[in-house]
């Protein structure tokens, strides 16, 4: 019986081919097991890329339609997703701010505001029409963050009843711009100066009831309206914390509240950045 001759370079290539054989094998198991985990059974990646190209064009329809149905619906959730962007939301204000958009797009701008028994809450005060608002910052309204470097001390502790920007006036039933912030709280509670300033004027409109207006260096200057009693006399200077005035429930109203205005070189700014963690919704 002959011996088979031994060829290295046969060995060699059989070898090979085994060992790509069985690469080829495991990269296929490694891929069914992706498949079976990975994304859903009888989806392709471009059917996942289809629908969401699908879901895009369907979000921009819907912008566009607003934009030329209803343009000043559509200037109101523009100018709050522009606010939103400009501050740091946690996922409780992401989702106030999404049913905002909601009811914007079914009923009108705010309309979720009047749900609140604002017997109860007290709200209130002067807003910017509509239509002025929708040539921000003209309005002297803006809705760009405001940062103080001395930390604010909290007006008055109560409960938000109305927020900043636009809502259905609570008195009216008019559409516009909320110019600062309403905190319901009783009657008599004491009002506290946000910041070290002076009194620059005191005042009572049909509208704002009584309210004073404190002077704090560099164009910043804070407003409290609707009190029932005002302490502090025009030229005072005043501290940090130091009672004002009283909460009341004169002006225009629904009920006893602060309605609490920050302005900044003359322009009107959300006072929740000043205010930001004092107050639960701020």
């Amino acid at each position: 019986m002959m011996e088979q001759e031994y060829d290295p370079l046969f060995s060699e290539a059989a070898m090979a081919e085994d060992t790509l054989a069985r690469r080829r094998m495991e990269r296929a198991e490694r891929g069914r097991a992706q498949d079976g985990e990975g994304r859903p059974a009888g989806w392709s990646y471009t059917a996942i890329v289809g629908v969401q190209a699908v879901v895009c064009a369907v979000l921009i329809g819907l912008l566009l339609a607003l934009y030329f149905a209803a343009p000043d619906i559509f200037a109101g959730v523009r100018d709050e997703y522009r606010a939103m962007q400009g501050r740091q939301i946690t996922s409780m204000e992401a989702s106030a701010w999404w049913e905002k958009v909601k009811d914007a797009m079914s009923h009108g701008v705010g309309e979720d505001l009047m749900e609140q028994n604002l017997e109860e809450t007290g709200a209130g005060g002067a807003d910017v029409p509509m239509a002025d608002s929708l040539k921000l910052p003209g309005g002297n309204m803006s809705f760009a963050p405001v940062y103080v470097t001395a930390r604010a001390c909290l007006p008055v502790d109560g409960t938000i009843s109305s927020p900043f920007g636009a809502r259905v006036h609570p008195v009216t039933g008019e559409d516009g711009y909320h110019t600062g912030i309403d905190i319901a709280a009783k009657e008599g509670t004491r009002i506290a100066a946000a910041y070290y300033g002076t009194v620059s004027d005191i005042s009572e409109d049909g509208v704002s009831g009584k309210y004073i207006v404190l002077d704090h260096g560099n164009g910043l200057k804070t407003f409290y309206c609707h009190c029932s009693e005002i302490l502090a006399e025009k030229g005072a200077v005043v501290r940090a914390g130091e009672t004002i005035a009283f909460v009341g429930a004169t002006g225009q109203v629904t009920g006893p509240h602060l309605h609490f205005e920050v302005r900044l070189g003359g322009v009107r700014h959300d006072p929740s950045f000043v205010l930001s963690g004092m107050l639960d919704g701020i």
